[in-house]
Order: structure tokens, then C-alpha cells, then sequence
């Protein structure tokens, strides 16, 4: 018989492990928003460009080396 129970419970595991996915993926949804906060990078409001915050200064001393144009603090639009 502990078999049996065992075959019978499984439906209810399955039922019970996707109630929770779902609820993971709502909460993962709903909180979206801190990835974006967490990412250094992030493309122009444009599209032209990457943008990159808060990057180590030998990184942008390559870039700037290599071409890279340097932003305004807080900006999304090339310096003049």
C-alpha cells in the first residue's frame, strides 16, 4: 500500500510545484524593475549608443582610448 499513496500523492506534488512557479513568476515580474537598477549597462534612449554606469576607470580609460565618447553625468545625449 505505501506504494499506492505514494502514485497518488504525485498529482498533487505537480499541482502544488506549479502553483508555485506561478507565484514565482508574478513576484518576478512584478519586481522587473531592479534588474534594471542592478545593470551597469543600458542602451541610449536613441538606440545610437551603450551606456555604461559607474564603470571601472581603467575600462574607461580604454574606451576613451579606443573612441569612446564620454557621456554628461545623468545624461542620455552625447557632449558637444
Amino acid at each position: 500500500m505505501p506504494r499506492a499513496r505514494v502514485l497518488a500523492s504525485i498529482p498533487q506534488f505537480v499541482f502544488f510545484s506549479l502553483l508555485a512557479s506561478l507565484g514565482a513568476v508574478a513576484l518576478a515580474a512584478k519586481s522587473w524593475h531592479w534588474v534594471v537598477d542592478f545593470s551597469r549597462a543600458s542602451v541610449s534612449d536613441d538606440g545610437s549608443h551603450l551606456v555604461i554606469r559607474d564603470a571601472h576607470p581603467d575600462y574607461v580609460n580604454a574606451a576613451l582610448a579606443m573612441g569612446a565618447e564620454r557621456l554628461a553625468p545623468g545624461s542620455s545625449e552625447r557632449t558637444p
